[in-house]
């Protein structure tokens, strides 16, 4: 929207929220507190690292031994229905 524009007329027609101004300074500001773009940028790019780690850095010291689970029960159905 061009400088000095009102937002009232030139979106008279159409329901709107105005959600902030854009200003020279690559910032954004919230009440006071003002956030570098640069910072932002980076943080939004970054990875995830340090909440959620690639590698933790331990290894285990014997491979892990997975059994097949055996069940002594048998395979079939606990209610038979007679067929015709």
């Amino acid at each position: 929207m061009a400088p000095g524009a009102d937002p009232e007329k030139v979106f008279k027609d159409i329901d709107f929220i105005t959600l902030g101004n854009v200003t020279a300074e690559p910032e954004i500001v919230i009440n006071k507190t003002k956030l570098a773009l640069k910072d932002v940028e980076k943080a939004y790019t970054e990875t995830l690292a340090t909440i959620f780690p690639a590698k933790t850095g331990k290894i285990a010291s014997k491979p892990l031994i997975t059994k097949l689970y055996k069940s002594k029960l048998p395979l079939t159905a606990p209610i038979t229905v007679a067929k015709p």
